[in-house]
């Protein structure tokens, strides 16, 4: 069975420790709209655009993104990067 919480304004949820959406058996955690690409999800840890997801983009560090995966800021990148090849480049060879 499926519940709501329907608002005409805003909702406002705060707690002074956690707030958890989903449990254990949850399949999944869905959270925005469906009939519009207008509409922005933000994650936030500290500024207003930690994590932005908006038209099927993700941005870090902005909330702008223009691509797939916008990043305003530095990469730590321990590992391998794949491109659409499948070539594996270490970070050692990545240049500028």
């Amino acid at each position: 069975s499926t519940s709501h919480i329907v608002g005409t304004g805003s909702i406002d949820m705060r707690a002074d420790a956690n707030i958890k959406i989903g449990t254990e058996t949850a399949d999944s955690v869905k959270i925005g709209r469906v009939n519009t690409n207008a509409v922005k999800v933000s994650i936030r840890s500290g500024d207003d655009n930690s994590l932005v997801v908006s038209n099927s983009m993700v941005g870090i560090g902005t909330d702008s993104p223009d691509h797939t995966l916008s990043v305003a800021g530095d990469i730590d990148l321990s590992g391998g990067l794949s491109f659409d090849a499948g070539k594996r480049k270490s970070h050692q060879n990545l240049r500028r």
